[in-house]
């Protein structure tokens, strides 16, 4: 998109960081997730880790520090974790 500037990307994995900073062209790679989010200003950030059982504990971070999100599917394993997510996300 071209109102869309990649400001940083995580990833644990040295190789698909690397790979992620150049298909998006981000200022930043990081191997954590959360120094990115404590670092950088980030108005959303895109949740697309390889395993699911992630995206709760990467979503309710990304609120915590103020960021929009999307999320590739599936969300969660459950529905406490969506309502966990969801009620954070109301409060923000």
């Amino acid at each position: 998109l071209d109102n869309v500037d990649f400001i940083a990307v995580a990833d644990p994995d040295k190789e698909g960081r690397q790979k992620a900073v150049v298909e998006t062209g981000a200022d930043h790679g990081y191997a954590s997730y959360h120094d990115m989010l404590a670092k950088e200003s980030l108005d959303i950030v895109s949740v697309c880790p390889r395993w699911v059982d992630q995206h709760e504990e990467m979503i309710l971070a990304c609120l915590s520090a103020g960021c929009h999100i999307y999320c590739e599917k599936p969300m969660a394993h459950s529905v406490r974790e969506i309502r966990e997510m969801t009620n954070m996300a109301k409060k923000m």
